[in-house]
């Protein structure tokens, strides 16, 4: 794929540094794409099982297009999420977001979780406060961000 255009080799800064694969403007492209045939696939979907590996990258790129606009009304909030040793920025303003891997320079909260409790989160309708009662994921920051967060991104909301 490297070859191809499709992605470029990159260094992710400190404190990580490590070498990941991204992708170029022409892999980008690819991404509408993706996302009709994820979206087309999941009602095909069960729940994970125990060999599946969760890949914390994809959830990012589901979140863009998960995003609920009229939610956010005039909500401006940056979260950085440490998932399976990532980090993840994900701000939200002026009805948009944006994600990225890298540590936001001045987040509103930090959230570290794991894959598993993300995809509950965002996908099996997990409450909030269970995931922070639970030990399953740990705040810093202003604890009704995860509420927000999960409003404004999960696919299955938590039942109230």
């Amino acid at each position: 794929m490297e070859s191809a255009g499709l992605v470029e080799r990159a260094t992710l800064p400190p404190p990580a540094g490590s070498a990941v694969y991204q992708l170029t403007q022409t892999g980008a492209a690819l991404e509408p794409v993706l996302v009709a045939i994820a979206q087309w696939s999941g009602p095909f979907l069960g729940a994970p099982l125990p060999t599946d590996t969760m890949v914390p990258r994809a959830y990012f790129v589901a979140m863009r297009h998960a995003f609920r606009p009229e939610l956010a009304d005039d909500l401006t909030e940056t979260y950085e999420l440490h998932v399976g040793g990532n980090v993840f920025e994900v701000r939200v303003a002026g009805g948009q977001c944006t994600t990225r891997e890298t540590a936001a320079s001045d987040p509103d909260v930090v959230m570290e979780l794991d894959a598993e409790t993300l995809n509950a989160l965002l996908m099996e309708g997990l409450p909030p406060r269970d995931a922070i009662a639970s030990g399953r994921g740990h705040l810093t920051g202003d604890p009704g961000s995860l509420d927000r967060f999960v409003r404004l991104f999960a696919i299955r909301q938590p039942a109230r």
